[in-house]
């Protein structure tokens, strides 16, 4: 899975950098891990250690070491100085540093926000390790792997913590992949993906990740049993942290008052059915304490309690009926605002209770807030009109309005057979793209990247509905189109494919504007600069 660099929320190995690297470096072991975790960092990087390092890895380049004293330091990394630690003991063995003297040279590559304090080094170390019988080259080469970590470089020690947390979380992932999503989701906001990335490529593993629902989902995302499939891992219910606009101290309320009505509609079922003189229902089973106690919040318990005691019998009007007093009591409770419950409706969080989105909509506008005591508890006898049922594009839209995503499509799936009568390639489909292939890609923005030891790069992502695609746009390409590349909510890009083993990108040549044919969603891209 990691050598796959499918590391989508797992700790340090999730960035667009380090999955270009798993490939390339493939993990075999604890301190694989350790070295990948310290060699996608600007210290390497600027220092010219990552190409060599990884030459020596596939045998492409022989490991040769200028005494036993620099082997001693270097054999764990093939002769590259990836860790502090080592520069540290380089300068010593190599370049007769006193200890005092090497700490003040690790010193200066922590101050590396200041810039230029691993230069005041350079006479010292150059003299030195011409003093002790290394050549001027091999002395030229150390300085400037030793400068690169003026960029800043990890601590060996540092790595290691990092790279235990890489090996657990990665552990989660593959074998208890819902509960690792839902810690994710839990912990927002974090990381580098956003909660749409996360819920998509814990559906693309197999995770089956149910919707917010009023009278299932607690304030954290949970796991929920499938009991109807034995067997099956549990499911992912999102939390309703999820719905934009909701506090915990409003959900608190709203918790306390669905433990009543759960009382409320167990005390029914015990007593008998919901609606009066219904012929098809059969006396209730009788019971040593009469009425039943509210299913805990942390159970998998359905929604109605009634439906459980004898729900083959059970007729469509009294499921119907314990729906809506449901529905009523809850709306009505003096902890639940009506705020709360618009946001909800929005989120399409009332289906257990017979509502769809609009239809919950319209009848918590019903809800007359100064009702008079003389009528309280009496309900019109006309129904809630037909109201249309929404199409596809707008579930989408509102489901991006209220939560930040859609477990019904996503945005650029609606646009497929446009897409594909303009030739756009679909992400998923880039793993079988030739080297220099032409192809165009088509996806929301999820990332924009512009890294300051790039030499003004920009790396990007889009994603659809089958996956992401992971685009290199260069300096003149990105002033060319800069306007809509870094405003545009979704994109079309043309260019070359660019594939180095396993690792595939497009080196972007055009980009275009797919917003104004899209559904308008409200998403937004993490950016960094």
């Amino acid at each position: 899975m990691i050598c796959r660099a499918d590391t989508v929320g797992v700790f340090q190995i999730e960035s667009r950098a380090q999955m270009s690297m798993l490939p390339r470096l493939r993990p075999r072991c604890f301190y694989d891990l350790v070295i990948e975790v310290a060699i996608v960092r600007p210290g390497p990087i600027q220092g010219g250690m990552v190409h060599p390092y990884l030459r020596r890895r596939d045998g492409l380049e022989p490991v040769v070491y200028p005494s036993e004293a620099v082997r001693a330091v270097l054999g764990k990394t093939l002769g590259v100085p990836l860790f502090q630690e080592q520069v540290m003991k380089v300068a010593v063995v190599a370049a007769g540093f006193t200890p005092g003297e090497a700490d003040q040279l690790r010193r200066s590559m922590a101050a590396w926000r200041r810039g230029g304090q691993i230069d005041k080094f350079e006479t010292r170390l150059l003299e030195g390790m011409l003093r002790n019988g290394y050549t001027p080259a091999f002395a030229e080469q150390i300085f400037q792997q030793i400068r690169g970590f003026g960029e800043y470089g990890f601590p060996e020690s540092h790595a290691a913590s990092f790279a235990l947390l890489v090996y657990a979380s990665a552990w989660l992932k593959r074998y208890h992949p819902a509960a690792f999503c839902a810690a994710l989701l839990n912990s927002q906001p974090m990381g580098f993906y956003a909660p749409a990335q996360l819920i998509a490529d814990a559906r693309r593993h197999g995770v089956t990740v149910l919707p917010v629902d009023v009278m299932r989902s607690a304030w954290d995302c949970t796991l929920e049993n499938q009991d109807e499939v034995p067997y099956r891992p549990p499911a992912l219910r999102l939390g309703l942290r999820m719905v934009r606009g909701l506090s915990e101290a409003k959900v608190r309320g709203l918790l306390a008052a669905r433990d009543e009505v759960r009382v409320m509609t167990a005390s029914t079922a015990r007593v008998g059915c919901a609606v009066s003189n219904c012929a098809a229902c059969p006396e209730p089973a009788p019971t040593s304490g009469g009425i039943a106690s509210p299913p805990h919040p942390s159970t998998s318990a359905p929604p109605y309690p009634c439906t459980s005691f004898h729900s083959h019998a059970h007729t469509d009007c009294c499921v119907h009926e314990l729906r809506r007093r449901s529905f009523r009591a809850l709306a009505r409770h003096p902890d639940v605002s009506r705020d709360t419950l618009l946001r909800l409706a929005a989120a399409d969080a009332f289906r257990s209770l017979g509502l769809g989105r609009r239809q919950a909509i319209w009848q918590i506008l019903a809800l007359d807030d100064g009702e008079s005591p003389v009528f309280a508890g009496i309900e019109p006898d006309e129904a809630a009109p037909p109201l249309p049922a929404l199409s596809i594009d707008e579930a989408v839209v509102q489901d991006y309005d209220a939560v930040g995503f859609s477990l019904s499509a996503h945005p650029i799936g609606l646009l497929r057979g446009e897409l594909s009568r303009l030739r756009v390639t679909p992400c998923e489909k880039l793993k079988a793209a030739r080297h220099r292939q032409r192809i165009s890609v088509a996806g929301l923005v999820t990332h924009r990247q512009r890294p300051g030891t790039a030499k003004g790069i920009v790396f990007m992502t889009l994603e659809d509905e089958t996956g992401s695609a992971n685009l290199i746009i260069r300096p003149q390409v990105w002033e060319r189109f800069k306007l809509v590349a870094r405003t545009r909510l979704a994109l079309i890009a043309d260019g070359t494919v660019e594939r180095q083993g396993e690792v595939v990108h497009v080196q972007v040549a055009r980009v275009r504007d797919l917003s104004a044919a899209m559904a308008p969603v409200r998403a937004a891209s993490r950016d960094f600069h």
